[in-house]
């Protein structure tokens, strides 16, 4: 891997679209449907949750953080066991934003175009940037935070007028469980992420400050979601952050805004798809080949416009389990990782 210098600031930056980007038809859906009106509850819990997560994940990336895929070459018998294991989470955190577009775009803008026109140019897309590189990626988010910042900023006091207090209430009225599952759902979206930041050489302080700022920002959005639309109506919709921006109208003219003002939605989904592309692009023997980027785009393509088309009850699935999937190869890489590192760090 070329060792590109990202500084303090982009890190930061790509920490918080990252944090949002399993969030984007998926995560609010998610969270609403166990916690209800409790949800802001589960996600403070869980931010604090996601922080030790994210702490315990800083111990193990600090011993294999020069190069992962030089530790794996190193050891043959592990890069056989791991190389799999690791393909298949990057390919989910790549897949899974193309589907959430596709979903979308298929649902809410253009209902009667076929999913090749949807899926093809944002594959191409993604394409296009794990191929220019890491740099490229951070710098182009870079260029998107100030607009996602003020989208987002119109989106809220757009809604200010909307928000119901009484759909805040009852307080802890879900179980502890639910809560607490809520809390595990929060902490495992908002840090699947950070297998993509493995190999960089970043200190926790600086990742630390992206992750609240993300998480703080996904916990206002769904505070105010809660409060424009209820805990009954939240769970009716995939995209329960989209139907609330719906409601927004400014100075009683300006009206359907919710295409530009969710645009936000689209560079999260952009950053991890693109990101975790690129990681794929990594695992070759000849990191400047273009091969296997390739054909895992085409494999996504196929999968989402074949398996996914039209098939609301497989996407629902999908979007269902995909928490449980991320959190049991987190919890299987992460340890594995922290274990033979350390055995290695004794030998040495």
């Amino acid at each position: 891997m070329t060792h590109s210098k990202i500084t303090k600031s982009e890190i930061i930056i790509l920490e918080i679209f990252l944090t949002h980007s399993l969030f984007v038809g998926n995560g609010f859906a998610r969270i609403f449907e166990v916690s209800g009106s409790d949800t802001w509850i589960s996600m403070l819990l869980g931010m604090l949750l996601g922080i030790g997560i994210l702490y315990i994940f800083d111990l193990v990336f600090k011993n294999v953080r020069y190069n992962l895929k030089l530790y794996l070459t190193q050891h043959k018998a592990l890069k056989f066991f791991l190389y799999p294991i690791i393909f298949i989470y990057f390919f989910i955190l790549m897949a899974f934003p193309v589907l959430a577009v596709e979903t979308l775009v298929n649902s809410y803008y253009l209902t009667n175009t076929s999913p090749f026109l949807i899926v093809i140019p944002f594959v191409i897309l993604l394409f296009y940037m794990s191929i220019k590189g890491k740099i490229t990626i951070v710098r182009v988010f870079e260029f998107f935070m100030p607009f996602a910042i003020l989208f987002t900023l119109i989106g809220i006091l757009g809604l200010t007028k909307n928000l119901n207090f009484d759909n805040f209430l009852p307080i802890l009225n879900n179980s502890t469980q639910n809560i607490f599952m809520g809390s595990l759902t929060f902490a495992i979206l908002t840090g699947a992420f950070n297998f993509l930041l493995i190999d960089e050489n970043v200190d926790f302080k600086t990742k630390l400050i992206g992750y609240i700022l993300g998480c703080l920002d996904i916990i206002l959005t769904s505070l105010v979601i809660t409060g424009v639309l209820g805990k009954y109506f939240i769970k009716m919709y995939s995209f329960p952050e989209y139907m609330a921006i719906k409601k927004i109208n400014l100075f009683s003219s300006l009206q359907n805004l919710e295409n530009i003002i969710y645009m936000p939605g689209y560079f999260y989904l952009l950053s991890l798809a693109s990101l975790a592309l690129f990681k794929i692009k990594e695992m070759q023997k000849k990191e400047s080949s273009f091969i296997l980027p390739l054909l895992v785009s085409i494999l996504c393509i196929c999968l989402i416009t074949i398996l996914y088309s039209n098939n609301y009850s497989l996407i629902i699935s999908t979007s269902k389990y995909l928490t449980y999937v991320l959190g049991i190869l987190m919890f299987i890489l992460g340890p594995v990782l922290y274990l033979l590192t350390k055995q290695r760090k004794k030998k040495n």
